[in-house]
C-alpha cells in the first residue's frame, strides 16, 4: 500500500474517519504513500484495525481507532486517543458518511436525522475537536469529503444531497474564519467511484465523460494533494473529482472510446 511514497506529508499525523469501506481505503493509501502517519477511524469494531494493519505491513505507520463520529463523547475520546498515541493531529479528513436512498415522500425523520448526524454533525464535532490545537500551533489542514450531489441531482437521495451541500458551505465558511491561524479547510466532491482497479467503461455511465470510472485512490490522491504544501495557496474550495460527471453533459449519443492502455 505504501510503495511509491512521495514524501510530501512525511511525519504528518493524519486522522481519517470512516475508513472501513470504499473511498476511505483510497484516502488512507494515498496519505500513507505520501509519508503521513495515519490514524484510521471507523464505527465498526475491527474495520479500522484491519486498514491500519495493511498500512503497517506495507512499511507505513498507522493505528486503528473505533468511534462514532456523530457522538460528542466518542469524538472527544477519539481525538484524545490519537493525540495520546501520536502527539497531535496535523490533517483531519472527514470521510465518514451516511446514505439514504428513498423517494423524498418516504423519508422519515429518523432517516433525515441519521444522515445529517453523520455527514454534518460529525464534521462539526471532529473539526471542533481538533481546532484548538491547530489554532495554538497556527497550522493544520482539514479536508471534508462532500459529493457532486451537493451541486447536481444525481439520484434519489435528498437528505444525502442536502447534507453534502451543508458540508460544502461549512468548508467555505470555516476556512474564512480560521485562515488567519494558518489553517486551510477544503473539500473533495467525488463523482461515481468504482471499487478496486480502474474500471473501463464500454458505454456511457452516470454522466462520466472519461472512458473509465474513478477509484477510491483517485479521491485519496486529491486529498493528499490538498493536505500537502503543493496546495498551500488553496483554501475554502471544493474540488470535484468526478470524471466530468459534475458538468451534466448529455452523453447519451457519445460513442464509447476505450484507451489503448489504462
Amino acid at each position: 500500500m505504501v510503495e511509491g511514497r512521495e514524501g510530501d506529508l512525511t511525519g504528518a499525523i493524519a486522522l481519517v474517519t470512516g475508513v472501513g469501506l470504499g473511498i476511505g481505503h483510497g484516502i488512507v493509501e494515498a496519505l500513507a504513500r505520501s509519508g503521513a502517519i495515519v490514524a484510521v477511524n471507523d464505527v465498526v469494531e475491527g474495520r479500522a484495525e484491519a486498514v491500519a494493519a495493511t498500512v503497517n505491513e506495507s512499511g507505513g505507520r498507522a493505528a486503528g481507532f473505533v468511534g462514532d463520529i456523530s457522538s460528542p463523547d466518542d469524538v472527544s475520546r477519539l481525538v484524545r486517543s490519537v493525540e495520546d498515541t501520536f502527539g497531535q493531529v496535523d490533517v483531519l479528513v472527514n470521510n465518514a458518511g451516511a446514505f439514504c436512498t428513498k423517494p423524498f415522500p418516504e423519508n422519515t425523520v429518523e432517516d433525515w436525522d441519521r444522515v445529517f448526524a453523520v455527514n454534518v454533525r460529525g464534521c462539526f464535532l471532529c473539526i471542533s475537536a481538533v481546532l484548538p490545537s491547530m489554532i495554538e500551533r497556527r497550522r493544520g489542514n482539514i479536508i471534508n469529503i462532500a459529493s457532486i450531489a451537493a451541486f447536481n441531482t444525481t439520484g434519489i437521495h435528498v437528505a444525502y444531497g442536502a447534507s453534502k451541500a451543508a458540508v460544502v458551505t461549512m468548508t467555505r465558511d470555516i476556512a474564512s474564519e480560521v485562515s488567519g491561524f494558518g489553517i486551510r479547510v477544503n473539500a473533495v466532491a467525488p463523482g461515481p467511484i468504482g471499487q478496486g482497479a480502474k474500471l473501463l467503461l464500454t458505454e456511457p455511465h452516470s454522466g462520466i465523460l472519461l472512458p473509465y470510472a474513478g477509484t477510491p485512490l483517485d479521491i485519496g490522491n486529491a486529498v493528499a494533494f490538498l493536505a500537502s504544501d503543493r496546495a498551500k495557496f488553496i483554501t475554502g474550495e471544493t474540488l470535484a473529482v468526478a470524471g466530468g460527471s459534475n458538468l451534466k453533459v448529455d452523453i447519451s449519443n457519445k460513442p464509447a472510446v476505450l484507451p489503448a492502455s489504462s
